[in-house]
Protein backbone atom coordinates (compact mmCIF):
# COMPACT_ATOMS: atom_id res chain seq x y z
CA UNK A 1 0.00 0.00 0.00
CA UNK A 2 2.81 2.09 0.54
CA UNK A 3 1.95 3.30 3.73
CA UNK A 4 5.52 3.62 4.96
CA UNK A 5 8.86 4.68 2.99
CA UNK A 6 11.99 2.87 4.81
CA UNK A 7 10.60 3.74 8.05
CA UNK A 8 8.67 6.88 7.62
CA UNK A 9 5.32 7.26 7.39
CA UNK A 10 4.05 8.75 3.56
CA UNK A 11 0.92 10.55 3.76
CA UNK A 12 -1.56 8.89 1.34
CA UNK A 13 -3.64 11.21 -0.89
CA UNK A 14 -7.55 9.95 -0.90
CA UNK A 15 -9.46 10.51 -4.36
CA UNK A 16 -12.58 13.38 -3.59
CA UNK A 17 -15.44 11.72 -2.91
CA UNK A 18 -17.76 13.54 -5.51
CA UNK A 19 -20.84 12.84 -3.81
CA UNK A 20 -19.20 14.12 -0.25
CA UNK A 21 -17.92 17.46 -2.36
CA UNK A 22 -21.47 17.94 -3.58
CA UNK A 23 -23.30 17.42 0.09
CA UNK A 24 -20.28 19.99 1.09
CA UNK A 25 -21.19 22.81 -1.32
CA UNK A 26 -24.66 22.09 -0.87
CA UNK A 27 -24.58 22.75 2.59
CA UNK A 28 -22.21 26.34 2.48
CA UNK A 29 -24.89 27.26 -0.63
CA UNK A 30 -27.60 26.68 1.77
CA UNK A 31 -26.23 28.18 4.32
CA UNK A 32 -25.24 31.27 1.87
CA UNK A 33 -28.36 32.18 0.30
CA UNK A 34 -30.17 31.74 3.93
CA UNK A 35 -27.63 34.72 5.02
CA UNK A 36 -28.92 36.43 1.59
CA UNK A 37 -32.32 36.00 1.95
CA UNK A 38 -31.86 37.25 5.89
CA UNK A 39 -30.81 40.20 4.27
CA UNK A 40 -33.04 40.43 1.33
CA UNK A 41 -35.88 40.20 4.17
CA UNK A 42 -34.25 43.05 6.34
CA UNK A 43 -33.82 45.45 3.69
CA UNK A 44 -37.19 45.04 2.62
CA UNK A 45 -38.53 45.88 5.93
CA UNK A 46 -36.37 48.38 6.96
CA UNK A 47 -35.90 50.49 3.76
CA UNK A 48 -39.67 49.92 2.56
CA UNK A 49 -40.91 53.55 1.77
CA UNK A 50 -43.21 55.00 4.40
CA UNK A 51 -45.17 57.22 1.80
CA UNK A 52 -45.70 56.95 -1.69
CA UNK A 53 -43.85 60.14 -2.69
CA UNK A 54 -40.76 58.65 -0.85
CA UNK A 55 -37.82 57.90 -3.23
CA UNK A 56 -37.21 54.03 -3.13
CA UNK A 57 -34.07 53.33 -1.62
CA UNK A 58 -31.63 51.06 -3.45
CA UNK A 59 -31.73 48.55 -0.85
CA UNK A 60 -35.15 48.02 -0.61
CA UNK A 61 -34.90 47.86 -4.65
CA UNK A 62 -32.61 44.96 -4.21
CA UNK A 63 -34.99 43.24 -2.23
CA UNK A 64 -37.61 43.25 -4.31
CA UNK A 65 -35.76 42.49 -7.43
CA UNK A 66 -33.63 39.18 -5.98
CA UNK A 67 -36.23 38.01 -3.12
CA UNK A 68 -38.23 35.68 -5.40
CA UNK A 69 -34.89 33.79 -7.30
CA UNK A 70 -33.20 33.72 -3.96
CA UNK A 71 -36.44 31.81 -2.35
CA UNK A 72 -36.14 29.88 -5.25
CA UNK A 73 -32.74 28.56 -4.71
CA UNK A 74 -32.96 28.20 -0.80
CA UNK A 75 -36.06 25.73 -2.05
CA UNK A 76 -34.15 23.66 -4.26
CA UNK A 77 -31.24 23.93 -1.78
CA UNK A 78 -33.59 22.80 0.79
CA UNK A 79 -36.16 20.47 -0.82
CA UNK A 80 -35.33 20.17 -3.84
CA UNK A 81 -34.81 16.77 -5.77
CA UNK A 82 -30.74 15.31 -6.37
CA UNK A 83 -31.32 15.87 -9.72
CA UNK A 84 -32.26 19.90 -9.03
CA UNK A 85 -28.92 19.74 -6.32
CA UNK A 86 -26.88 18.20 -8.58
CA UNK A 87 -27.83 20.98 -11.37
CA UNK A 88 -27.56 24.19 -9.47
CA UNK A 89 -23.92 22.13 -8.11
CA UNK A 90 -22.77 21.84 -11.81
CA UNK A 91 -24.53 24.95 -12.53
CA UNK A 92 -25.18 27.20 -10.39
CA UNK A 93 -21.49 27.49 -8.41
CA UNK A 94 -21.03 31.08 -9.94
CA UNK A 95 -24.34 32.37 -8.66
CA UNK A 96 -23.80 31.25 -5.43
CA UNK A 97 -20.25 33.03 -5.30
CA UNK A 98 -20.75 35.96 -6.38
CA UNK A 99 -23.71 35.90 -3.59
CA UNK A 100 -21.04 34.94 -1.38
CA UNK A 101 -18.54 37.80 -2.09
CA UNK A 102 -21.50 40.22 -1.60
CA UNK A 103 -22.39 39.01 1.81
CA UNK A 104 -18.52 39.00 2.75
CA UNK A 105 -17.97 42.63 1.39
CA UNK A 106 -21.21 43.74 3.16
CA UNK A 107 -19.58 42.71 6.27
CA UNK A 108 -16.33 44.49 5.39
CA UNK A 109 -18.17 47.49 5.01
CA UNK A 110 -20.03 47.41 7.81
CA UNK A 111 -17.21 46.06 10.29
CA UNK A 112 -15.53 49.49 8.70
CA UNK A 113 -18.28 51.70 9.72
CA UNK A 114 -18.20 50.17 12.76
CA UNK A 115 -14.34 51.03 13.95
CA UNK A 116 -15.04 54.10 12.02
CA UNK A 117 -17.69 55.08 14.56
CA UNK A 118 -15.73 54.00 17.92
Amino acid sequence: MGLFDRGNAVPIKMAANPKYEMQKWISEARQTVKEYLTTLYKWHRDYAPQNPSEQLHPLFVESLQKMDYIEYLADILSRGSEDDKRDLYENGKDEIKKIRNCLDELANVQQFEKHKAI
